[in-house]
């Protein structure tokens, strides 16, 4: 089957229309919008579930689990999407592996949406400092905290042993109580 994607002034219109959104972002939303319709791919949203997310008063901490390298990108659309509906889901903070950061261009991309950069498997008992920093700097913002619990993607349907060391310096650094949206 052909995929032909709408016309870009449509997609182009929805993107900067998001009240609030920075330039860059929605420029980026309109990128990822046409990339993810050349691939057929649609996500479908439980508008409903989000509306208890109107009365937070505590930052937000996105669990989802992480299946594909897409993952980031889809919550952090769905975010983009719906702010709208529901102001508080603004485009999340994404804590992404340190390889990330050394990929040519992309690094760069990705720290410009938001994403800050951890080294995965210290074990430590205690956070790394840097890390507590970041959480911090990133609750501070006011804007959503996009954490995988996994560390890293799980293929197939078997969830991984969690990992606990982001969420015990969000934990750490939390001047008062955190939302957990899993």
């Amino acid at each position: 089957r052909v995929v032909r994607p709408r016309p870009v002034l449509c997609d182009a219109l929805l993107c900067f229309s998001v009240p609030g959104a920075p330039v860059y972002q929605c420029a980026a939303a309109l990128v990822i919008r046409r990339a993810l319709q050349c691939m057929d791919l649609r996500l479908t949203v439980d508008a409903t579930s989000l509306v208890a997310l109107t009365s937070l008063t505590a930052p937000l901490v996105l669990c989802p689990t992480h299946r594909s390298l897409l993952d980031f990108v889809l919550v952090g659309m769905t975010c983009f999407h719906m702010r709208p509906l529901v102001p508080e889901l603004r485009m999340p903070h994404v804590a992404a592996d340190a390889e990330f950061a050394r990929l040519p261009g992309l690094g760069r991309v990705l720290t410009a949406l938001g994403a800050f950069f951890v080294r995965r498997g210290g074990g430590a008992v205690q956070p790394d400092p840097a890390l507590r920093a970041e959480v911090d700097r990133v609750l501070q913002r006011g804007r959503p905290l996009e954490v995988f619990l996994e560390g890293l993607r799980s293929r197939g349907r078997r969830h991984l042993r969690l990992r606990t060391g982001l969420l015990r310096a969000v934990r750490d650094v939390a001047q008062r109580n955190v939302a957990l949206v899993p």
